[in-house]
């Protein structure tokens, strides 16, 4: 079990979410969407308004008015905000659901890994080599799990172990990359 949530707070389910994505035109899949999200807010606070959210996950009908979009995905982006400044630990990353097969779940992760790097390099971040050992070797991890696949010769329980620890190690670097983030971004304030 990945512990990854197939339900966010609002209860839509992982594949409600991303078609209610694809039916916005997005070109970015719900675990990329969610990356770039949880990337871009490990370095700011908020999106410069709806029209930067929209612009920045590819989805093009804020253009048309519709405000049903903006709602879908600023909600999206506030979940993800309030998870990541839960005290409890709360933050996960948005992925498939334990019952999908474990190569799509993969896949999604490298997706998810791959989103979070373009949202921190969005948000206009440019302190990674001043970062901590910890956080730079996190930024590397992320890097080379965009091309995440399963062993060969293992078994099923190894690869599914194995993608609950990585899912777990992913979790905690993203807490402990935006404490550090946000702490070089905004010195004086407490995170």
């Amino acid at each position: 079990m990945s512990g990854s949530p197939s339900k966010t707070s609002q209860g839509r389910g992982f594949d409600e979410l991303s078609r209610m994505l694809d039916q916005l035109g997005s070109m970015t899949g719900l675990s990329e969407c969610h990356g770039l999200i949880t990337g871009y807010l490990c370095v700011k606070r908020e999106f410069d308004g709806p029209e930067e959210l929209c612009a920045i996950l590819e989805v093009p009908s804020v253009r048309f008015g519709n405000g049903h979009s903006v709602a879908i995905l600023e909600s999206l982006a506030s979940e993800t905000f309030r998870q990541l400044e839960s005290e409890d630990c709360e933050f996960q990353p948005l992925l498939p659901d334990d019952t999908e097969p474990l190569t799509d779940r993969i896949a999604a992760l490298g997706e998810w890994c791959h989103g979070f790097l373009l949202g921190v390099g969005f948000s206009g971040y440019q302190k990674i080599p001043d970062l901590a050992f910890e956080s730079r070797e996190f930024i590397q991890d992320l890097t080379a799990l965009t091309r995440a696949g399963t062993s060969p010769g293992a078994s099923e329980e190894d690869d599914e172990r194995a993608f609950s620890e990585v899912v777990e190690y992913i979790r905690a670097g993203v807490l402990l990359f935006r404490e550090e983030a946000l702490h070089r971004v905004n010195p004086g304030e407490e995170n």
